[in-house]
């Protein structure tokens, strides 16, 4: 049997799913670099040709999934069938998800060994978010159901100070009530800022989207 010979991105991109998997399930921190390289079923050699280290292997995961992210979030600020209340509420609840059965994937805001990686993800996000958040929010004020400043400048207040509040309560965001709480907050802020007419957004927690396997970050 001739022996399959995988293409330098196809190998990466296999590391990074089973890597992805591992730490969904276990925590990046309790996954050993040996144990990825059993899953994957790779020298370790092979693993240091595409990642420097486990870190570095995260961090390509992650902006991979931000990247999915920012995807979604455009392909529903361009959806010429939506309101934009309805758009808000598609976009918040994949961005503000409390994402429970991805936890072992986040980084925590206050552990200071991943503190450059978390500020590098931190600007991915806003770069891909805000610019379809802002689109939404002209959209809600030409339907006239928002009434605000600027679309750019309210979207960014918003957008950094929501993100800053649910770091603020990172840990506690497992417990259910909590989450409930805050999420119950967010949108209490949405409603004053944005001065919604009608039915704001209900924001309900969901899972983050499976990221695109064919993206590369």
């Amino acid at each position: 049997m001739s022996r399959v010979v995988k293409t330098s991105e196809s190998r990466k991109a296999e590391i990074m799913d089973a890597a992805e998997a591992l730490f969904v399930q276990k925590g990046f921190e309790r996954v050993p670099v040996q144990e990825l390289l059993e899953s994957v079923g790779i020298a370790k050699g092979t693993f240091y040709h595409h990642f420097a280290s486990k870190e570095e292997l995260l961090n390509a995961i992650l902006e991979r999934t931000l990247e999915g992210i920012g995807e979604l979030a455009e392909a529903v600020a361009a959806n010429p069938d939506m309101t934009a209340p309805a758009k808000l509420q598609a976009m918040l609840g994949v961005i503000f998800s409390t994402g429970g059965e991805r936890r072992g994937m986040t980084l925590d805001p206050d552990d200071d060994r991943h503190l450059v990686m978390h500020l590098k993800l931190t600007r991915l996000f806003y770069a891909k978010l805000e610019p379809a958040l802002a689109a939404v929010t002209r959209q809600g004020i030409a339907e006239g159901v928002f009434r605000t400043g600027d679309p750019d400048d309210v979207t960014a207040i918003l957008l950094r100070g929501i993100t800053g509040f649910i770091h603020l309560h990172f840990r506690e965001m497992a417990d259910p009530g909590t989450a409930a709480r805050c999420m119950a907050s967010v949108k209490l802020v949405l409603d004053r800022v944005l001065g919604m007419h009608g039915e704001p957004p209900q924001l309900q927690a969901a899972p983050a989207p499976t990221p695109n396997k064919e993206a590369r970050p």
